[in-house]
């Protein structure tokens, strides 16, 4: 018996750029880089003055985020052992640490204090916020490893089995693809289910990704927010 048919909606063709870009997602692999990463940190020992109470893996409090969180190659890119974390909440919410492990029974390292940029464009009618980065630092180029969000020292978000971008030496699997987005035809979903089995480590979007009808006035921005994020950009 045949899986049941997503659910498709017509798609107008000013967001067929911003999704074109979500097929990167389906890979894992969302690229870019995130404002405000200062120094490359040091990870150190996640030592706090009181214990950090357990969390099961891949485990989400999705009351503290107004953008779960999601990886970034960052500004930095020919460091392999580094990636950044983003994560967008409301103002006011503060008390932020990262901590990471690259082995399953390995000991947390927290990261360097992530750091923030505030968001706040009315026509979007989508509520001001921050959008924090912490920079993962090291990290064993094109291994595992899990990560950590905790608030004022309570474990928020939690996520095993990442993978960092590979270094040089290593061998890379790169996808090509252009004009594939056409939401209502099924050879499209087709498509993208084919290039998330290469388990790729790159994909090139050859395009197209921007019309000239696409604004954040029309309601482009919220939408692409509500559909397609997060994806390259």
């Amino acid at each position: 018996m045949p899986p049941p048919k997503p659910r498709l909606r017509p798609l107008r063709h000013d967001l067929l750029g911003p999704a074109l870009l979500a097929l990167l997602t389906l890979l894992g692999c969302q690229g870019g880089g995130g404002g405000g990463q200062g120094p490359a940190p040091v990870g150190t020992p996640a030592g706090t003055p009181a214990p950090v109470p357990p969390a099961p893996m891949d485990f989400e409090d999705g009351t503290q985020f107004e953008v779960k969180p999601y990886l970034q190659l960052g500004g930095a890119p020919d460091r392999a052992d580094r990636l950044s974390l983003l994560w967008h909440a409301a103002e006011g919410k503060d008390g932020w640490e990262v901590e990471v492990r690259t082995a399953p029974a390995g000991a947390w390292l927290r990261m360097a204090p992530p750091a923030s940029n505030p968001v706040d464009i009315p026509a979007t009618r989508v509520a001001a916020q921050r959008v924090w980065t912490a920079i993962l630092a090291p990290l064993v180029p094109g291994g595992t490893f899990d990560y950590r969000i905790l608030r004022e020292d309570r474990v928020v978000f939690q996520q095993a089995g990442a993978r960092a971008r590979k270094g040089p030496g290593q061998p890379q699997r790169v996808v090509f693809a252009g004009d594939l987005v056409e939401p209502a035809n099924p050879s499209a979903w087709a498509i993208a289910r084919r290039i998330h089995a290469q388990s790729a480590d790159l994909m090139l979007a050859l395009g197209d990704l921007t019309y000239q009808n696409g604004t954040y006035q029309n309601g482009t921005y919220r939408e692409y927010r509500e559909s397609f994020f997060p994806a390259a950009g």
